[in-house]
C-alpha cells in the first residue's frame, strides 16, 4: 500500500496502486502501466479479481473499477511516486484496516 503525500488528495490516507485507462489502452494495460508509474514494479503474474460499479460524484456518474492482483517476483524495489511519501507490503487483512 501507499501513503499520500503532503499537497495531494487526502494525504496520509493509504491506498492501493490505483489509475484510470487511457484512450486506446485495454483494463489490463492500464494495470501495469499505473502499477509500475506509482511504484516502479513489473507484475511477474497479474490476474483479474472483479469489476466494481461505484458512484463517481465530480462527474455524476455511475462507472466501473476493473480490479486486478499483481504478483511481484522477489527481490522487489519499490519507487514510490511523486503523490506518496510511503508504502508498505502488508497481508490482505492488514491492508484493509487501513483504508479509509
Amino acid at each position: 500500500m501507499c501513503r499520500r503525500g503532503s499537497g495531494t488528495r487526502c494525504p496520509g490516507s493509504w491506498e492501493a496502486v490505483h489509475g484510470r485507462i487511457e484512450p486506446g489502452e485495454r483494463p489490463e494495460q492500464a494495470a501495469v502501466r499505473e502499477l509500475f508509474e506509482e511504484t516502479g514494479l513489473q507484475p511477474a503474474r497479474l490476474f483479474n479479481i472483479t469489476v466494481q460499479p461505484f458512484y463517481m460524484q465530480t462527474a455524476g456518474i455511475v462507472t466501473a473499477a476493473v480490479v486486478f492482483a499483481a504478483f511481484v517476483d522477489e527481490p522487489a524495489t519499490v519507487r514510490v511516486a511523486e503523490e506518496h511519501d510511503a508504502f508498505e507490503w502488508l497481508a490482505a487483512a492488514d491492508a484493509e484496516q487501513r483504508f479509509v
